[in-house]
């Protein structure tokens, strides 16, 4: 009551020629008025509304950065498998050198051998042998399986034991389990590719990036998963090896621009 007529004796002072303007008496009113409970109830809504609505865009708009990590990656090792062709008369670095069986498809992510010392096996030769700088090269930041590059930093960093990435590297040619593929040798062969040892290790779950024997790398896109569901969910599963080598035919089939 006090503050109300407060204010009207300020309206009415100002009109009468008082110093106090009429403004004064409004913004006493402004101050007392505050947001009612339906105020912050609709701006909650609307918020989360909003919100709702940008998530899709903002996962989406991440994934595709980290897709694009991930065909540089593919792009660095398969710089670096041009490299080492270009040394060794077009041969490319020997997966399972030792014979323990470890070149069969659903073993093809394997960089280093549990041995002592530790022998550096498929793609990891490059590092070893100096063609690529760095270990984190062979792993994509979509991946959400079992061998991330963290689960194997203190390896690269010189302990002992087995190190695997996430890209899965086609050393022989599906035709023949007899011998190795040499580069430039069958350019519409896919060779490096997204995880196939099981699902887990399938990247980017609706397509992955794909590098042909010629160095072409496409985006193989697959929204239905059909590639996800010809992977093994195990790698000890029966008949892990030919559900890998079906996936790779199917990303043999990719053209030029991409499915």
């Amino acid at each position: 009551m006090r503050a109300k007529a407060a204010c009207r004796r300020a309206c009415v002072g100002a009109r009468q020629g008082f110093t106090r303007p009429a403004r004064w008496c409004w913004s006493q009113r402004a101050q007392r008025r505050g947001f009612t409970v339906i105020d912050v109830l609709v701006s909650v809504a609307v918020i989360t509304l909003l919100i709702s609505l940008l998530m899709p865009g903002l996962s989406l708009v991440r994934e595709t950065a980290r897709r694009v990590v991930c065909a540089t990656n593919v792009r660095q090792v398969g710089l670096g498998l041009a490299m080492y062709a270009d040394d060794h008369r077009e041969a490319l670095p020997a997966l399972d050198p030792l014979g323990f069986g470890m070149d069969e498809p659903q073993y093809q992510l394997s960089l280093r051998v549990r041995l002592s010392p530790s022998q550096w096996d498929g793609l990891g030769i490059l590092w070893s042998n100096e063609y690529l700088s760095t270990g984190q090269v062979f792993y994509c930041p979509s991946h959400t399986g079992d061998h991330p590059f963290s689960a194997y930093a203190a390896r690269w960093g010189g302990a002992e034991g087995e190190i695997f990435g996430n890209i899965q590297y086609r050393y022989r040619s599906p035709s023949s389990r007899l011998g190795p593929v040499s580069l430039y040798s069958a350019p519409g062969m896919a060779v490096l590719c997204d995880g196939l040892r099981t699902r887990d290790d399938f990247n980017h779950r609706v397509g992955s990036n794909v590098m042909r024997n010629d160095l072409s790398v496409l985006w193989y896109s697959d929204p239905t998963g059909q590639v996800l569901a010809t992977l093994p969910a195990s790698e000890d599963e029966v008949g892990a090896a030919a559900r890998v080598e079906q996936a790779w035919d199917k990303l043999d089939s990719a053209n030029t621009e991409g499915r």
